[in-house]
């Protein structure tokens, strides 16, 4: 579940950025993409306690709560097979855009981010399919925290980048 906690804190960390991104036409802009992964890491946080205090809840409520907590953690492991191939390729992607060359960096954007960030919803949705599949509990902790985390860019949007810069 910990492997869960930080994949959701960069992906909030990386809306921030794509909130930001493309309002500035600074050549060099590391200190405003360090500030909006800041102000992503910020709702992303809130989702992360939220999906905390759902599962604690969860687990509470259960009469048994060893048989809960792997039912929980059996869900996360289905949620993260849909997702750590996705991470991965999100991973090589931004490690060939911020230390390759500009055209390797273009060609990251081009085949790699670009399309990934259109398929992120789908696959969020399908890491909750996956993860509620098997249990009720598992799906009411993955539905808190897939909802949140597609919230966070939008929320990040508004709040921060509504007008251009």
């Amino acid at each position: 579940m910990v492997l869960l906690a930080a994949l959701g804190m960069i992906d909030a960390a990386l809306a921030g950025f794509r909130a930001s991104s493309g309002r500035n036409g600074r050549i060099r802009r590391r200190a405003a993409d360090l500030r909006a992964a800041r102000r992503g890491v910020l709702p992303g946080v809130f989702v992360l306690a939220t999906s905390a205090a759902v599962a604690l809840v969860v687990l509470g409520a259960a009469d048994d709560r060893g048989t809960r907590y792997a039912e929980l953690d059996a869900a996360a492991w289905r949620m993260l097979a849909v997702l750590l191939p996705y991470a991965g390729i999100v991973a090589v992607s931004m490690l060939c855009y911020l230390a390759g060359s500009f055209r390797l960096a273009t060609f990251a954007i081009l085949a790699g981010l670009g399309p990934l960030t259109m398929v992120r919803p789908l696959l969020v949705v399908g890491g909750v399919v996956a993860a509620g599949w098997a249990t009720p509990a598992g799906a009411a902790v993955a539905a808190t925290a897939g909802s949140g985390i597609l919230l966070v860019e939008p929320y990040v949007h508004r709040r921060w980048y509504r007008t251009p810069i």
